[in-house]
């Protein structure tokens, strides 16, 4: 049979029948001669030389077949006879072509799901909720092998995890300010889920887009949200109105407080002066009461009518009291004519005094005085 060589593989017909090789490699034995009956050279087979470096060659083949490169974003599981082996992560790696296999994909890619259904809430009230879901794979070993759709069971758990919260929360909390709470409680039950099912998802971001009544109720439920909102619009009003007010009016107190103790620290003090002059009098007072009284007297008269524009001159015992005005000092502060306006008002006159005819004593002379006093009021 005749031996092809690797030309002929290549410009005639190609490689030749694995089982010709064979049996042309060892069907003849050592030491033979390669000449037929006739005496007519036969082919020569490939020497265990050239079988050694084909050998080689595929050896080689095989081996630079298994390098493979992971990118930084990615991970490769790599699977020996089916079975999980190991997780390769971002480099050049190397595996045993055709006894090994490998899932290579990108972990750090964020894919959304979406969820819009109608539901219930606790207190059997319907309500248009829309969500949005971002996730990424977080475990390639889990997501490949333990569930057989993953985004599927994705879908399943949001749509599960949204239902049990909204179930056990009012309307109220959907619709106003319960809406962050709400989303926080949905997520922690998605994750709770994910876990148990081990379906290697890893949930990054959850948001409520849309919560509102459905349409054939969707008129009286922005009435009713409109009403809420102004409500919640004028109490913060309030707030910030009594937060401006407030302090204004805790320091005019504390200040009217400071000032009214000053009055009363100044008062017991003035009368606790008064007290010791009084003691110092009282012994002269009580060698001479007539003269200390008089002197008393007319110096409380001192300081009452020491402001005062009437002057009062006594003559004597027996005779009338002379009134004494002070006409230049009460001409400087009567009212002058405008000279945008012509009329003049006329100073007040001064009201009339009674005029006692005797004062035979002290007592007299208070009395006199009260009821000067009283005229000049």
């Amino acid at each position: 049979m005749k031996w092809l060589t690797w030309r002929h593989w290549v410009f005639q017909e190609g490689p030749p029948d694995l089982d010709t090789i064979l049996k042309n490699l060892f069907s003849r034995k050592p030491g033979k001669s390669n000449r037929g009956n006739s005496g007519a050279a036969l082919p020569q087979g490939p020497s265990l030389k050239q079988f050694g470096m084909f050998l080689l060659g595929a050896v080689l083949l095989w081996a630079v077949g298994g390098f493979f490169v992971v990118q930084p974003a990615e991970q490769a599981v790599v699977l020996r006879f089916g079975k999980y082996h190991r997780t390769e992560g971002p480099g050049l790696h190397w595996r045993a072509p055709v006894l090994e296999r490998k899932y290579q994909l990108n972990v750090e890619q964020v894919m959304t799901t979406n969820l819009d259904q109608v539901m219930l809430t606790e207190s059997e009230n319907m309500i248009s909720l829309a969500f949005v879901v971002q996730y990424r794979i977080g475990d390639l070993e889990a997501y490949l092998f333990n569930v057989e759709n993953p985004i599927h069971s994705l879908k399943q758990v949001l749509d599960s995890a949204v239902r049990q919260v909204v179930g056990h929360s009012q309307l109220d909390e959907l619709l106003t300010t319960g809406r962050d709470v709400v989303t926080q409680a949905v997520r922690k039950e998605i994750e709770r889920l994910l876990l148990k099912y081990k379906t290697g998802l890893l949930v990054t971001d959850v948001a409520m887009q849309t919560a509102k009544a459905p349409e054939a109720v969707k008129d009286a439920f922005d009435d009713v949200i409109k009403a809420r909102e102004d409500k919640a619009r004028l109490m913060n009003e309030a707030r910030s109105y009594a937060n401006s007010r407030l302090p204004v009016a805790r320091g005019h107190a504390n200040r009217l407080l400071q000032e009214a103790n000053a009055d009363k620290e100044q008062t017991i003090f003035i009368a606790k002066g008064d007290i010791a002059g009084f003691e110092r009098v009282l012994p002269e007072y009580k060698k001479s009461p007539e003269v200390t009284g008089d002197r008393m007297y007319f110096d409380t008269m001192q300081s009452v009518l020491q402001d005062s524009r009437v002057v009062v001159v006594e003559q004597g015992k027996g005779s009338n009291n002379v009134i004494y005005l002070p006409m230049q000092e009460m001409m400087k502060n009567a009212p002058k004519l405008d000279s945008t306006d012509e009329t003049w008002v006329e100073p007040a006159k001064p009201q009339p005094i009674a005029q006692p005819q005797q004062k035979t004593s002290r007592y007299k002379r208070k009395r006199d005085y009260t009821r000067y006093m009283g005229a000049q009021s």
